[in-house]
């Protein structure tokens, strides 16, 4: 683990959550959100479930994952290439939320009611059942976040 990556390159690990993505940079102060100035290398914790999904171009860990959480040791909204955040998000939607039904590619017109049992055909109802872990992943990354 370290502070620092001095990378902003990244590629997926083979055989894992986001394997067959192209590889994508994140904003080191050229992009058109913010500049990453310190991209952490994380890796697993010993005896953890996680595994590394993601790693910076010096083949360090960029990203972990488990069944109920994914880390980023890089801010996700920074990433630059938007076909890789729409494609990363997606698959984290779906590995957390197995009852995300994913984008609709052609939503009705004025936008989504807000149902949130997809009826609307929004394409992105999570049921109830979805939802324990994306707020599970959400208060652990905010936690691990906040002990830095």
């Amino acid at each position: 683990m370290a502070d620092s990556s001095n990378d902003w390159g990244v590629s997926t690990v083979a055989g894992n959550l986001f394997d067959g993505i192209a590889p994508f940079d994140f904003d080191d102060g050229s992009g058109s959100s913010y500049s990453v100035g310190y991209p952490d290398v994380i890796e697993p914790a010993s005896g953890a479930a996680s595994v590394p999904v993601l790693e910076y171009s010096a083949g360090v860990t960029a990203a972990v994952a488990s069944a109920n959480v994914v880390v980023f040791g890089f801010p996700f909204e920074t990433i630059n290439q938007q076909s890789a955040r729409d494609e990363i998000m997606q698959r984290v939607l779906r590995s957390l939320a197995p009852s995300y039904t994913g984008i609709n590619p052609n939503p009705p017109s004025g936008g989504s009611t807000g149902g949130s049992d997809g009826d609307d055909d929004s394409g992105c109802a999570v049921g109830a059942s979805g939802v324990a872990p994306v707020l599970i992943g959400l208060f652990a990354l905010l936690a691990w976040r906040r002990r830095r």
